[in-house]
């Protein structure tokens, strides 16, 4: 090239392509190839993979997300499974002096009321003796129910323990009923037998609804011995338990 020649110029001389050689704007090739172009389907360009990458960060932070609203969820409320066990402490502490609440009443923080009434726990730093403090329950991991004599509605979670699911609440009365009428039968007899024990719980459990529960005997002092029993909730199973 020239100095000062112009580059176009120069593409245009070195064009290998002779243009008379080529059909005419109007010829039928050109016409033909103008009609494919037109009905030739135009395909969507593809998407620079930075915004592909973006957008599956964005659906993975978005389902982590989600885990830990449901995570974050189990932990703050959990169903009161054994709503026989009631706990009730002295201190908001799970290393506090404790006592067990009644066997009858509704499941509520109340039946520790009579613990601090009966002065079984004192606290002088929270309340007078013989008066109950502001009480708040909480469920621990194996489902039953610990109270605490505090204001602090945070105070589960600061124990590691969850609020009370209030919906599960009322699936712990037939149970709590069934505890009491055992309870109230057996401190009736001096002394059952196991086979009389045997009969008498299979119709208490009929009479409260839990005909599908089973009756276990434990093996034990012989033909002598007297009735006791237990529950686990998790089998749905009354244990008699032979005791001298």
């Amino acid at each position: 090239m020239q100095k000062g020649q112009d580059a176009f110029d120069v593409f245009v001389a070195t064009n290998p392509v002779d243009e008379f050689t080529l059909p005419g704007p109007d010829s039928a090739q050109a016409r033909d190839l103008l009609a494919r172009i037109i009905a030739t389907p135009r395909q969507p360009l593809a998407q620079p993979a930075r915004y592909t990458r973006r957008r599956l960060v964005i659906a993975i932070a978005v389902a982590l997300l989600a885990l830990a609203s449901m995570a974050a969820a189990w932990l703050l409320t959990r169903d009161v499974t054994d709503p026989i066990s009631v706990i009730c402490y002295q201190d908001v502490s799970l290393d506090s002096p404790a006592a067990d609440a009644p066997n009858e009443g509704s499941l509520d923080v109340d039946l520790c009321k009579p613990a601090w009434e009966d002065r079984i726990l004192i606290n002088e730093d929270l309340t007078p003796p013989g008066t109950t403090p502001p009480l708040v329950g909480c469920v621990t991991e194996r489902g039953s129910l610990a109270v605490f004599p505090t204001s602090d509605t945070e105070a589960c979670a600061r124990l590691g323990l969850a609020n009370i699911n209030p919906e599960s609440v009322p699936a712990g009365a037939p149970l709590r009923q069934l505890q009491a009428d055992l309870v109230d039968h057996f401190s009736q007899q001096q002394c059952q037998p196991m086979e009389a024990a045997q009969r008498d719980v299979a119709e208490i459990l009929s009479a409260n609804g839990f005909s599908n529960w089973q009756i276990q005997l434990s093996p034990g002092e012989g033909g002598d011995a007297c009735a006791s029993f237990g529950l686990d909730i998790e089998t749905q199973t009354v244990d008699l338990i032979p005791i001298p």
